[in-house]
């Protein structure tokens, strides 16, 4: 949604562009391609709205907050044909005051879902959340966490009504239908950790994925081909960016591998290592540590002198 929204709003950016530099002329085609661009386009300036109105608004004040984001995307597309219906020559589009306000508006559209996407983006791959969540997520300013060599370990943790993520986490079912035959819940949605957090920090904060590498070179980890109970699993995408950590609960007597986790702040299940939506490539480590967990400590404040 927001890619294509970034691509839309790009397009219609350059089609006004053209026309108030080469003229345009009346085409049933294009003002058509147009009107499908924009309503594309303009769909952006609700995707908050529309992505989370189900957890913040309910009854009447969701269908009118939906019914309004329509409203505001057909007059947006309305506006843009009717600079396509304009066919005097390119010195009067661009003198035209219509033709430099809907330019602008796509300007900011495409700015807007470049900055959604590279939001959502963060959060959902750095952070292993698999679905819109009602809240932010926030750095902790007094705490932080060390690996066993002393190096920084940024934590965070997940802002959110009380409310809004309670409507969240009743409404599982459906969000895991994939995989309801192979999961077994072990907890529901809990907002104080993610699946890095829950292994590392014993389910206190929300740890990013590209700090879990640091983790593992400096508190000793050793991948392993025969993990065993007490051991983690790791997930990688095919840039061998880090996505998901689990803990390995268990081997049965088959050999088959059976891991707990806990998918972003959602829910948290036992599963075979493969029955989950992160990745497909995964290794397992081993550590003679005690425990997972790193140091959390209190942040070194700048003094005053």
């Amino acid at each position: 949604m927001l890619i294509l929204s970034l691509g839309g709003s790009l397009l219609l950016l350059a089609g006004n562009g053209w026309s108030m530099i080469f003229g345009t002329r009346r085409r049933w085609l294009a003002s058509f391609f147009l009107f499908a661009i924009a309503i594309g386009s303009a769909s952006i300036l609700a995707v908050d709205l529309l992505d989370e109105s189900q957890f913040r608004f309910s009854g009447s004040t969701q269908m009118l907050s939906k019914l309004g984001c329509l409203l505001l995307m057909f007059a947006i597309a309305w506006v843009s044909i009717r600079i396509l219906d304009l066919h005097e020559s390119a010195y009067y589009l661009r003198r035209s005051k219509t033709a430099w306000a809907v330019t602008l508006i796509a300007l900011a559209m495409a700015g807007w879902s470049y900055h959604r996407f590279q939001v959502r983006n963060s959060n959902h791959i750095d952070f292993g959340l698999l679905t819109a969540v009602p809240g932010v997520i926030e750095p902790e300013e007094e705490l932080h966490g060390l690996t066993d060599e002393g190096r920084n370990i940024r934590l965070y943790h997940f802002d959110s009504e009380d409310d809004a993520f309670e409507a969240f986490a009743s409404s599982a079912d459906h969000r895991f239908a994939n995989f309801e035959s192979a999961l077994i819940l072990r907890e529901s949605a809990d907002k104080h950790a993610n699946c890095h957090g829950w292994v590392f920090t014993n389910g206190q904060f929300l740890l990013r994925g590209d700090d879990i590498d640091k983790i593992l070179e400096d508190n000793q980890y050793q991948e392993t081909n025969d993990p065993q109970s007490g051991d983690i699993v790791i997930y990688r995408d095919e840039l061998q960016w880090i996505r998901h950590t689990g803990l390995v609960q268990g081997v049965l007597s088959d050999g088959t591998i059976i891991t707990e986790s806990k998918w972003g702040v959602d829910s948290r299940f036992l599963h075979r290592p493969e029955d989950q939506p992160y990745s497909k490539l995964f290794k397992f480590y081993h550590t003679d540590r005690p425990s997972h967990c790193i140091l959390v400590e209190h942040a070194k404040q700048d003094s005053d002198g």
